[in-house]
């Protein structure tokens, strides 16, 4: 039986702005939009919608009793760059204080057709952050937080701290990225073997070859890296960097495990889950069939495919789909939505139990029309 806790901000007619989801000791949201709860209505206008996002965030987490300062992440999605300026208000005016706000990422993709903002949100239940920084990379701001033994990072790039600049190389610059994080996480108390998570925000896929090496460099042994998921996005160009990274590490609570569904090989040098303490998160779950039979891509196929996966990825860890707290899932196409939808209602049919979920035409391949990007609570047996 789960032991998820549901909160929803709805809107008339019963259609949820936003979830919010406490289980194992985290915090979790649903994609927060734009949508007035009072009418059901979405402003045509990008500003108006940012500030019923913000709006809407604060409104849920009241409407749930979590208290700002147990939140470890906000990540913003926009649909333009010119939403930025909007979301930046929004943002300063939910955390004032420079010194005490979570990790922030803005990402910059297509989203559902009308909506220019969404929020989400990752925290700890019962914590208040801790602001880290690294000298020579932070000076008016903090590169991320801790919360009791979890830490999260805001993107962290390859610039050297001892002369502000980036290589032009490739690999050296990616290779002073992974230092940075490295850095950041004994600067909160911890070491890179505490890194459960890693995102890398690639410039192109040119570069992916480079960033491969490197990270076997950093990760050498094979059943003890971090999850991870890489993400093509041609927006890190813009400030003539090669790559950013986010990282969530878990400190104090014992050695990382690597996790593997029965059946699927891995393509690239990553486990398919990592595990410290009772922390699960996974790289990106599939619809890559086991028995290697079925070969349709359709997306209700492919997604009924990685429930399955995700069901043994857990059963690994010793957990299950009751564990889990949050699910992005990677669409190349929102209109494969519904068909996904469709499966998820099968795998949680109650709205007051289920997971926090995002979809996002952000971060897929292309090869493939779902992944899941999942965070879980399994207590360790």
């Amino acid at each position: 039986m789960s032991k998820r806790k549901v909160t929803t901000l709805a809107a008339p007619g019963g259609k949820a702005v936003g979830r919010l989801v406490e289980l194992g000791g985290m915090i979790y949201s649903s994609g927060i939009g734009g949508v007035d709860p009072d009418t059901g209505r979405l402003s045509d206008d990008a500003a108006s919608q940012a500030e019923m996002a913000f709006a809407n965030m604060k409104r849920l987490l009241a409407q749930a009793k979590v208290g700002a300062d147990e939140l470890g992440l906000v990540s913003v999605s926009i649909a333009d760059a010119s939403h930025e300026r909007s979301v930046t208000k929004g943002w300063e005016a939910l955390f004032p204080d420079r010194g005490s706000r979570p990790a922030f990422k803005i990402n910059e993709y297509e989203l559902p057709p009308g909506e220019s903002v969404q929020i989400q949100i990752i925290g700890v239940q019962g914590q208040k952050r801790k602001p880290i920084g690294v000298p020579g990379l932070s000076a008016e701001r903090a590169l991320g937080v801790r919360l009791g033994d979890v830490v999260f990072s805001s993107p962290i790039d390859g610039t050297d701290p001892s002369t502000g600049k980036r290589s032009d190389d490739r690999k050296t610059q990616i290779r002073q990225s992974f230092r940075n994080v490295e850095t950041f996480v004994k600067q909160a108390g911890g070491a890179k073997a505490d890194l459960i998570h890693v995102y890398l925000f690639i410039r192109g896929k040119d570069d992916q070859q480079d960033m491969l090496d490197v990270w076997l460099e950093e990760f050498p042994v094979d059943g003890d890296r971090p999850a991870r998921k890489a993400i093509f996005d041609e927006t890190v160009a813009r400030d003539a960097k090669i790559i950013h990274l986010m990282c969530i590490a878990v400190i104090g609570k014992g050695k990382r495990r690597n996790l593997e569904a029965p059946g699927i090989s891995k393509r690239h040098p990553a486990p398919m889950g990592c595990r410290i303490g009772d922390l699960v998160i996974a790289s990106g779950v599939g619809g890559d069939d086991p028995s290697g039979k079925e070969k349709s891509k359709s997306a209700d196929v492919r997604s009924a495919l990685a429930f399955q996966n995700l069901r043994a990825l857990l059963e690994s860890a010793g957990g299950s789909l009751a564990d889990v707290g949050s699910i992005s899932i990677t669409v190349n196409t929102y209109d494969d939505e519904a068909a996904i939808l469709e499966q998820w209602k099968k795998v949680f049919p109650d709205p007051n139990d289920e997971p926090a979920r995002h979809v996002m035409a952000f971060g897929g391949r292309g090869s493939y029309p779902v992944q899941f990007h999942v965070m879980a609570a399994s207590e360790q047996k």
